[in-house]
């Protein structure tokens, strides 16, 4: 909230996910509800565009034995977002035209652990052609160069 006041002006918010975390099996509501309380008015009067991190992830083991993770319940239910992403990620990707910038938002998470990169690099391809916007901006939650090499 001290961020938002001493900073007037601000214009949209960037999140690059773990808002909050979904842990082992466990309903943590509670985490969203702390992230909502701690800045719910300044979200509701400024554009949010949110990545989804691995947190936002439920660690699931499947039948054959395997792990798994699925998007977590609370996700979809944060935030209203445009329903015109890459299509097998489509609740986590999506882009957003704000005053001449694109903002294309992957899901990392979903294209390393679920299959999903071909969709998402594809999708972002076409995406970025179909740009008329001067900037174009991808945002994601992992990072690009990582102390924990060599997974860059």
């Amino acid at each position: 909230r001290q961020a938002f006041h001493a900073n007037g002006g601000i214009a949209l918010v960037l999140h690059a996910g773990d808002l909050a975390a979904q842990r082992d099996d466990l309903d943590h509501d509670d985490e969203w509800g702390e992230w909502n309380q701690a800045a719910g008015y300044n979200y509701a009067i400024v554009p949010q565009v949110p990545a989804t991190g691995n947190h936002e992830y439920v660690d699931i083991r499947l039948p054959n034995g395997t792990e798994s993770r699925t998007l977590g319940p609370y996700w979809p239910l944060q935030f209203a977002l445009p329903a015109n992403g890459a299509e097998s990620a489509k609740a986590t990707t999506y882009h957003v035209d704000y005053q001449g910038v694109r903002f294309i938002v992957l899901d990392g998470t979903s294209a390393m652990d679920l299959g999903t990169m071909d969709a998402q690099t594809r999708w972002l391809d076409a995406t970025l052609a179909a740009s008329k916007a001067k900037w174009n901006v991808v945002l994601f939650h992992q990072p690009v160069f990582t102390c924990a090499r060599p997974n860059d």
